[in-house]
């Protein structure tokens, strides 16, 4: 189930009769549904009082309207009582069917192909008490009544095209599966994933028809299509095709260059088959066999015989490399020719013919124990298998190919030729045709769970390795060296052959899968990423030989097929853009797709509000009512009137840059990306790279993106949005490697957040103006408080502020910091991520939270015994300096969330550490005065009230009162406003961008709240403090550095300090 809290308290919008007030929504949607008709039943059910009426409205339309339901309804409880008191209407028991309930909502509708469907749920809240403040869904169901009739399947006849056809050529002809007999279709071409080579090509009918010459292509290029085939009712269907490009003028099937090669002229005929090898040219040309000669092999075999049906390679005279020629294993030993061993006894079938064995036999079988393997190796083992201590360490996979376990007692592996016995087996069973893996830790003992671990361990640069007998026969070994390795991929044994190949993933315990027979190393780009003024031109190579190079510059990932294929020429880069390429070759590994962003920092100024390709809204919301706006402009009254020192290029250059790039679709164009839809909690993939403005390297890697925040990221709220990075092995590596803050020792990291600074920022579109507003926006309320932790000798996340670009797009000033999760405490505090409990946001306390606030809500909690008690749980000195400065700061969204803690009580200390989270909405009042704060069990709030009432906690407070507020302490009048002047001077120069991108957010959004000014402008102590610049003027409000900003950091320094610490 899922639900939400109306109260304004807990991130609702309060009471809502249908007409007064604001309403809080659920709202689910269904993308791209097929056409049909559906029966939709949801359930509003509670067990603790809930009864809040609600309305229920669905669109067909993806939102553009909607129809309500007749009601209103309300939900039902399986509890009598509450606030105000509600009936029970459901006790579970008997026949009492949950569909029933007068809660429960059921409906039909009709949908039309390719349309989101959205279920909008509203709240009927209202304040007569809690339990009408409440709403959830249990469980929702769609059902088809009548199935989908859209398109199943497209068919096209041919997979070449001819290089030399003429414009207007028909290429082949399209048909469709559907389950509706006597269906009509109609084709076109679509854009999307894999429609690089559309424009190419037009639809006539059902026909593919060329539309522009092909001469540009060479022979073997590969063009791809994206065709959709939709019916008579509007359903539709939509598949790729590929076509190899091939030489041929005369139009007869045949490449040119073969037809020549073969026959030097140009008048042989697809269906010939001179030879008689039951192969006509086509198939010969198909299957790379010789048109004149009926065994290309040489194996006894007609090339037909091996072709048809699909039998042996006509191009290898041993298909199974088993030492006897297909034409011998079919007509003498009346083996299988495709496998090396026919009975499937683990002896190969030329050792058994050698040995006199019956290979067609598996009871028959040679009296020898075949040699073991080194099956597979991994030795750069990062994310994958953990050894018994739960550690990753590199390991050896060894395979028995005997029908039979054998014991390895005496057994050797060495990664040395001169130590042949560096380490022997103990005594260990290997099962028949099973498998074993050693770790190779360098220990030399076994781990807690008895697995074996070798004493040497491996170099992932390549190294020599050897399994040998007792008797010093070698079994196995990677003579010299086995090749240098990469981050989680193994090296070992094709499954069916002796051939080497790498593995992605690895398969360490079972049999190895496909292989790859080398890596492709990634693309060199000849220009770095960073900042230009000036054009450049990029060349991309690969030192990796037989490779093909594909890129991209919108921003999509491209991949073997997917961009347009380099042809060696240079690559002009004039403005601002981004270029992402991989190399490639068949039967190969890729490396991850590499990304270069290229910003020429004087057009990023002149932005416009309407940039190429960029969507002209950012969708429907429903909370909102309309349409987003886009918003993308660099706004000309900042650009083109700021001081000496402070262009907006200076502004550009001060701070490092982050640039991501990703499909458009995937980011902001409605309805699927990210930015058009921040209330739907997905994550996309991207690649993420650093930019310095030193000129040093940066880096660069694919990770996973999505929407970060809670309010923040509601289209009513804000209209900039804060972002979070995932480091995944899935899309890239598991964590970022990088000294990427200066403040710390930390360099690798999980997750990173870039914050929009929310209710501190300009990209505020709706406020409480008593509680937050952009007239006094900083960037770095919440940076001071981590920073005053810190310098009061706390835990705190580290950051740094930067500019972000997305697709080559300027999306403003940003707080790239760390996210507090179990990785975090795991990094500086130590111990195993997974031993750390945390209590995120003040809503997720573990049993050892539990626990702690067990002992606190004792009655001896006031005693010298319960202050003892609770000592192991909760480092008190940290506690103590996290309440007091937020009492000082007077936070005000807090202590209720807004926080974290934390505890690891499997490898650490047991006791809980708080950290600072979240602090936008401090160093603002004088008035919130957070002290008798007591939001419940899971909050510090409540925690601190407890420990008041001990004396000795008392006095520890007043001592670190004493230490961090006077005498030079960490909060003292001066570090305070230093402080916060040190965290201001990071961006002094930076905020003039943002002001340029985002300052006129708040008066151009055309909904949310209204800019209010002091009354008198003058007064510093006024909600609205300090006044909002340009008010009244012509183009509306803008907030900028000189006259908000500094206005505001002077004020914090010159007024607001000195008040709260006097």
């Amino acid at each position: 189930g899922i639900g939400i809290d109306t109260r304004t308290t807990e991130g609702g919008r309060g009471s809502y009769d249908g007409t007064t007030g604001l309403p809080t929504r659920m709202v689910f949607r269904f993308a791209g549904m097929p056409a049909g008709t559906y029966s939709y039943r949801s359930y509003h059910h509670d067990t603790e009082n809930v009864v809040t009426p609600f309305r229920v409205e669905y669109s067909t339309n993806g939102g553009a309207s909607y129809t309500t339901l007749t009601g209103p309804f309300r939900m039902t409880d399986s509890t009598a009582g509450g606030t105000p008191a509600g009936p029970q209407v459901y006790t579970g028991s008997g026949n009492q069917d949950p569909a029933t309930l007068p809660s429960t909502i059921n409906f039909d509708l009709a949908t039309a192909g390719g349309q989101d469907l959205l279920v909008r749920y509203t709240p009927l809240s209202s304040s007569a008490g809690v339990h009408t403040q409440l709403f959830g869904v249990n469980a929702i169901e769609l059902r088809a009544v009548t199935p989908p009739t859209a398109p199943t399947d497209i068919q096209f006849p041919t997979t070449v095209v001819s290089r030399t056809a003429v414009e207007g050529t028909v290429v082949g002809s399209f048909s469709s599966t559907d389950p509706t007999p006597g269906d009509t279709f109609t084709y076109t071409l679509v854009s999307g994933d894999e429609a690089d080579d559309n424009a190419n090509f037009e639809i006539q009918g059902n026909q593919l028809v060329i539309e522009r010459q092909l001469g540009e292509f060479n022979t073997g290029d590969t063009l791809s299509i994206r065709i959709r085939s939709t019916d008579a009712a509007g359903g539709y269907f939509e598949k790729v095709f590929t076509l190899q490009v091939v030489n041929d003028s005369d139009n007869d099937g045949l490449d040119d260059s073969w037809e020549l090669l073969h026959f030097s002229d140009l008048d042989e005929i697809a269906s010939g088959n001179p030879d008689n090898d039951g192969l006509t040219h086509l198939e010969e040309l198909q299957n790379g066999t010789l048109p004149l000669d009926p065994d290309t092999d040489d194996d006894d075999l007609t090339d037909g015989a091996e072709v048809k049906p699909p039998f042996t390679d006509p191009l290898d005279a041993d298909t199974d490399d088993d030492g006897l020629e297909d034409g011998d294993e079919v007509s003498i030993h009346h083996t299988d020719p495709t496998l090396a061993d026919s009975d499937d006894d683990a002896y190969p079938d030329a050792l058994e013919i050698e040995q006199g064995t019956d290979p067609n036999n598996a009871a028959s079988f040679p009296n020898i124990v075949l040699p073991l393997r080194l099956n597979e190796v991994l030795a750069a083992n990062n994310t994958g298998l953990r050894d018994g201590n739960d550690s990753r360490e590199d390991w050896i996979e060894i395979y028995n190919p005997n029908p039979q376990p054998l014991n390895l007692a005496g057994y050797r592996l060495t990664d040395s030729s001169l130590e042949p016995t560096k380490w022997v087996f103990p005594s260990v069973m290997i099962p028949a045709s099973g498998y074993l893996v050693v770790f190779a830790s360098g220990t030399g003992v076994p781990d807690a769970q008895g697995k074996l671990h070798t004493s040497f361990r491996l170099s992932a640069s390549g190294e020599y390795l050897a399994l040998s007998r007792a008797d010093g026969t070698i079994d196995d070994q990677f003579s010299p060296v086995f090749p240098a390795q990469i981050d989680d991929v193994s090296y070992g044994y094709h499954p069916t052959s002796t051939a080497l190949r790498y593995f992605s993933p690895p398969t360490p315990g079972t049999a190895n899968i496909g292989g790859y027979q080398g890596v492709v190393e990634p693309p060199v780009f000849s220009v770095g990423r960073g900042f230009y003024d000036n054009p450049v031109n990029v060349t991309l190579s690969s030192t990796t030989p037989q490779t093909q190079i594909r890129y991209t510059t919108d921003g999509s990932k491209p991949s073997s097929t997917i961009g347009t294929l380099y042809n060696g020429t240079a690559l002009p880069v004039t403005t601002t853009s981004k270029l992402r390429a991989i190399a490639y070759r068949a039967g190969w590994l890729s490396q991850p797709v590499q990304t270069h962003s290229y910003v020429f920092v004087n057009d990023v100024a002149q932005q416009s509000a309407t940039p190429p390709g960029w969507p002209t809204n950012w969708g429907y919301d429903s909370e909102v009512g309309a349409v987003v706006p886009s918003d993308y402009e660099m706004d000309p009254r900042v650009v083109n009137n700021t001081l000496p020192g402070y262009s907006v290029r200076e502004a550009l250059l001060d701070i490092p840059s982050v640039s991501i790039n990703m499909p458009m679709d995937d980011f902001i164009t409605p309805p699927g990306g990210i930015y058009a839809s921040p209330l739907n909690r997905v994550e996309k993939e991207c690649s993420v790279e650093y930019l310095p403005i030193d000129g040093t390297a940066g880096f660069q890697a694919n990770c996973k993106v999505e929407i970060q925040g809670n309010s923040s990221r509601r289209p009513y709220r804000m209209q900039k949005h804060s972002l979070r990075l995932t480091f995944s092995s899935t899309v890239g590596p598991p964590k970022l490697d990088y000294p990427l803050f200066p403040d710390t020792s930390v360099t690798e990291f999980n997750k990173l957040v870039l914050r929009a600074c929310f209710s501190d920022s300009w990209g505020l579109v709706s406020w409480d103006s008593t509680r937050y507003r952009p007239n006094d926006s900083q960037y770095t309320r919440d940076v001071w408080m981590k920073r005053s932790f810190d310098d009061m000798g706390q835990l705190a996340s580290t950051g740094r502020y930067v500019h972000l670009y997305v697709n080559g797009l300027y999306f403003g000033l940003h707080d790239l910091t760390e996210r507090l999760e179990d990785d975090f405490y795991a990094s500086h505090l130590g111990g195993e991520a997974e031993d750390w409990e945390v209590n995120a946001d003040f809503a997720t306390g573990g049993p050892r939270w539990n626990q702690m606030m067990a002992i606190a809500n004792s009655a001896n909690i006031a005693t010298t015994a319960g202050y003892q008690a609770i000592l192991p749980y909760l480092d008190v000195e940290n506690f103590a300096d996290y309440m007091l400065l937020h009492f000082y700061a007077d936070a005000e969204d807090w202590p209720h969330h807004n926080g974290y803690a934390a505890v690891n009580a499997v490898s650490g200390d047991g006791r809980y550490r708080f950290s600072v989270w979240d602090q936008e909405i401090a160093l603002d009042k004088f008035t919130w005065n957070r002290y008798n704060r007591n939001d419940g069990n899971l909050t510090p709030g409540t925690l601190f009230q407890r420990l008041r009432l001990n004396p000795e906690f008392r006095l520890l407070f007043a001592d670190r009162v004493k230490k961090h507020m006077f005498d030079g302490g960490a909060i003292s009048l001066a570090a305070s406003c230093n402080r916060y002047l040190a965290v201001a001077g990071q961006i002094d120069k930076a905020i003039v961008a943002e002001s340029a991108r985002w300052g006129d957010t708040a008066d151009k959004t055309p909904y949310g709240s209204i800019i209010q000014q002091p009354s008198p402008l003058s007064n510093v102590d006024h909600d609205a403090y300090p006044p909002a610049p340009h008010f009244g003027e012509p183009g509306g409000v803008y907030f900028t550095r000189e006259g908000s900003w500094v206005v505001e950091r002077d004020n914090i320094v010159n007024h607001h300090i000195p008040v709260i610490h006097s």
